[in-house]
């Protein structure tokens, strides 16, 4: 299993291999994103917002789903990812 700190230096597809093998989940992956961002960012000043109730409120419904269907309805279903 790999560390919290590890799945932010993942790419995408590597994060979705990942999933789709049930070695990770959605929530883990987004939690990690979160605390990683909560870490650094106070230093780095790199987001204007973080919608952390937000993530944490859809990322378990986009898991089910994905665990349901078997697979994402695309790339960035049910992974964390920064809007620019």
């Amino acid at each position: 299993m790999l560390a919290a700190k590890q799945l932010c230096f993942l790419s995408l597809a590597q994060l979705t291999e990942q999933i789709k093998a049930r070695v990770l989940s959605p929530v883990e992956i987004t939690q990690a994103y979160l605390d990683g961002i909560e870490a650094v960012d106070s230093k780095l000043n790199s987001y204007i917002i973080v919608t952390t109730e937000h993530a944490l409120r859809e990322t378990p419904a986009a898991e089910a789903e994905v665990r349901a269907n078997g697979s994402a309805r695309c790339t960035w279903h049910s992974s964390p990812h920064s809007d620019t």
